[in-house]
């Protein structure tokens, strides 16, 4: 995972979820929002007309985009694509781009049917440095220290030893301020807080024409202008050969440690290990992505102890979590049909002996009994549960209940099991 954005199709935050950018810093896990979004306005014959704004308490939307320029159509896919009718009758589309593996976005704005027009585009970004679940309040100080550098604008924060850096076709102006009280309806809605206070270093002005305007943003790399441009340009080439279910399965294959793995779910879930096999089949394998699923196999057998694979990992991703006892027969089956998928694998490859060794040792301790009382019973079936441990996908747990404990021989343990013993034979 590098950087990733989430949004509403207006563009409008109602959540506190929703930002251009945000990042992890120890992927998967340790995730921070940095650019919250953007007031955008255009200033052109006529007067300044605002694109895009932020919801206050008390219904306020400021500036109000509603009363200038209205989002006429979107296009997902390769690059996410809005366009927006101003009321002189200029149209200006803006395009959100975060390469692969890239902690940054890039943002870029073209006057669509009068290109001759001129135009100067005022970007004033909202800045947050919170973990992904917070909300932010205003600390009574400059969220960052905001400097212009040689191509750049560096914003540094407290806390943090890189900075996130700001690049643009035009020039920044430092202005900092707090905007208090933004309003996320859905949060209020679910019953949760839903204010909080951005803060923004300044705003850029940049001069709209043949060659449009770009702001682009970077967590701990500097970029120059021309540099993401050319990125840009390579990523769209990029995903352009790809189709657009290989493209969409891509995005929730992530690194863990030097290894790889497969995230949940955005925005908020992890990597855990049941997902991850179960979705390996349909992310990899149809693609020929061989290597990301050998490599998937084996970061999480890495951690194979006592026959269990682990289902997840600590809050700072460094302790194992084995509560789960269908992970290492999922374990067995993905890499049955890894070895299928691919007729050249070779056999001693260190990583592909090790698979097999695992598979070897799940399946042992599963026949002689293993933690949390797995084992095969008398009856060939497979046995497992524990009060207080929730060891199947139902895993709902409140406190120190678990809502379904399942203790037994749950039924589809039962065809995993069977279909783990085919496969190891």
């Amino acid at each position: 995972m590098g950087g990733f954005a989430t949004g509403s199709f207006d563009l409008i935050n109602r959540r506190r979820y929703h930002s251009l950018l945000s990042i992890s810093r120890a992927c998967p896990l340790d995730r921070i929002s940095l650019v919250k979004g953007c007031e955008v306005s255009i200033e052109c014959e006529g007067g300044i007309w605002p694109l895009t704004g932020f919801p206050y308490k008390g219904g306020i939307l400021h500036p109000d985009p509603s009363k200038a320029g209205v989002v006429i159509s979107f296009v997902g896919g390769v690059v996410p694509t809005w366009e927006y009718q101003i009321p002189n009758g200029l149209q200006v589309s803006f395009s959100l781009l975060i390469p692969r593996g890239c902690p940054g976005s890039i943002l870029t704005w073209e006057l669509r049917n009068k290109p001759a027009t001129k135009a100067k585009l005022i970007v004033r970004p909202f800045l947050s440095w919170n973990k992904l679940h917070a909300l932010q309040k205003e600390s009574g100080a400059p969220l960052c220290d905001s400097k212009i550098e040689k191509d750049a604008v560096s914003f540094l924060y407290p806390d943090s030893d890189n900075p996130l850096y700001a690049v643009s076709s035009g020039s920044f102006n430092i202005s900092p301020n707090w905007y208090h009280s933004v309003y996320y309806e859905e949060e209020e809605r679910r019953g949760y807080d839903s204010t909080e206070d951005l803060y923004s270093p300044g705003y850029f002005e940049i001069q709209l024409g043949t060659g449009g305007g770009l702001v682009g943003f970077s967590y701990g790399k500097k970029y120059s202008a021309q540099e993401l441009m050319t990125a840009r340009e390579v990523e769209v080439c990029r995903r352009n050969k790809l189709s657009r279910l290989e493209f969409s399965s891509e995005q929730f294959l992530v690194k863990r440690d030097s290894g790889s793995s497969v995230i949940a779910g955005y925005p908020w879930f992890s990597d855990w290990g049941r997902d991850a096999f179960i979705s390996l089949r349909g992310l990899c394998l149809p693609f020929a992505r061989i290597e990301e699923s050998l490599s998937i196999l084996s970061t999480w057998g890495s951690g194979i102890k006592d026959g269990l694979i682990p289902n997840s990992f600590s809050e700072n991703g460094s302790v194992p979590i084995y509560n789960s006892v269908d992970a290492a027969l999922w374990y067995v089956i993905a890499s049955y049909e890894t070895f299928k998928k691919s007729t050249d694998l070779k056999l001693k490859d260190d990583r592909v002996l090790q698979i097999k060794k695992n598979i070897q040792e799940i399946i042992q301790s599963f026949l002689k009994g293993t933690t949390f009382n797995i084992g095969m019973d008398s009856d060939f079936l497979l046995r497992a549960g524990v009060t207080g441990f929730q060891l199947t996908w139902m895993d709902a747990k409140i406190d120190n209940e678990v809502v379904t404990p399942r203790i037994g021989k749950p039924v589809e343990v039962q065809a995993l099991w069977i279909n783990s013993l085919r496969a190891a034979a």
